[in-house]
């Protein structure tokens, strides 16, 4: 439905490894670093029919606004570079030491998101993430030895559009502007711990331990913010008429936490010749701070529905089980097979809007004359 032959199309990608020894046959490691451009080609935002054709008039005569960017292909980017580093440290026969950490920075440009599928032309997102991470392993036993995790992840997106304000005219279909999602700011922390301890004995093997995550969320977000323009068709977009919306007051600042605990077991039994069975339990809790959301009292007399009235805690059950089948016990024919639950985390979007919306927000709504477009009306 349309020709990227003219646009480009390309991914652009380069790198360099450098690894060794830091210490012969006892430590090594290995360091990187890594670019990459993506760019691809997206089709106009309008189809090019006569309708859109009177759209660009209004607007760029009527409102000295250029919306010709809509009729025509455009051409999406990413670009990102980033580093990583790994250190292996064999301290004695029975201890080991490795420390990892990767760091990237980000930036993109034309947007496809949103409920609205609007273009939202000069969009952008920008960010970096970074992960660190600490492991300890020692064998206390031949047949017992422990493992250590510790590890720290962060990360900021930064998502502005300069575009004109989400637009909508309902006749044609179109929508164009900025999309209501944007813009916004999002930051995340988490640190997380964890001890295993591994038993053997023979092809029979068991693992016990717990874990611990605490993650920390800022988000700096209103939906809405620049404000939604409706018309019905060309004509209302020309005189004005139509209706308008918009988040008003102090931008929404969301911090909250949230910290999850689990532990888990898992055992490794040969079942017969050339048969192992794998059984795996895991349990865990998370909960949030129980005054995170404020009691809404114009809401609770409204409709007598309590807005901090939700569970602060989940359970989470993750059994599983697998097998691996040595056929014959030759080691070259294997058939393996598994089945488990697995729970995710609390959407820390859904969890950032209730406490940003917990006193409610302000709005602007206007239907009939809205005297200007892209600014919002007065």
């Amino acid at each position: 439905y349309f020709d990227p032959s003219d646009l480009a199309h390309s991914t652009q990608r380069g790198g360099l490894t450098i690894s060794g020894p830091a210490i012969r046959d006892t430590a090594s490691f290995v360091l990187g670093v890594e670019a990459r451009r993506l760019e691809n080609p997206r089709p106009a935002a309008w189809p090019g029919s006569d309708t859109d054709s009177q759209i660009l008039v209004v607007a760029q005569d009527s409102f000295d606004v250029d919306l010709s960017g809509y009729t025509v292909p455009r051409v999406s980017s990413l670009d990102v570079a980033s580093a990583f580093a790994r250190f292996d440290w064999h301290i004695s026969e029975t201890n080991t030491v490795m420390v990892r950490g990767n760091a990237s920075l980000f930036s993109g440009s034309e947007l496809a998101l949103g409920r609205l599928s609007t273009a939202s032309l000069g969009s952008k997102v920008d960010g970096h993430d970074a992960q660190v991470a600490l492991s300890w392993t020692s064998a206390i036993k031949p047949w017992l030895w422990q493992e250590l995790r510790l590890g720290a992840e962060t990360s900021n997106h930064d998502f502005t559009a300069p575009a004109p304000p989400s637009s909508r005219i309902v006749a044609s279909g179109f929508a164009f502007g900025t999309d209501p999602g944007l813009p916004g700011e999002f930051q995340r922390t988490t640190f997380r711990a964890s001890e295993t301890v591994h038993f053997t004995l023979g092809r029979n093997a068991l693992k016990i331990g717990a874990a611990f995550t605490h993650a920390s969320v800022d988000d700096t977000y209103g939906f809405g913010r620049g404000g939604e323009f409706v018309f019905a068709d060309t004509t209302s977009f020309e005189r004005l008429e139509g209706a308008f919306v918009q988040s008003v007051g102090t931008l929404p600042v969301a911090s909250l936490s949230t910290d999850q605990f689990a532990t888990y077991a898992q055992a490794r039994v040969n079942a017969a010749l050339g048969l192992d069975l794998m059984l795996g339990l895991r349990f865990e809790v998370e909960w949030l701070s129980e005054d995170l959301v404020r009691l809404n009292q114009p809401w609770l007399r409204r409709t007598g529905l309590v807005n901090t009235d939700f569970n602060h805690s989940q359970v989470k059950w993750s059994p599983r089980i697998g097998f691996t089948w040595d056929i014959g016990a030759t080691h070259r024919w294997f058939v393996q097979g598994g089945i488990g639950t697995y729970h995710g985390v609390l959407d820390p979007g859904a969890l950032a809007e209730l406490v940003t919306r917990s006193d409610g927000t302000d709005g602007r709504r206007g239907v009939g004359t809205l005297g200007q477009w892209p600014a919002p009306p007065d």
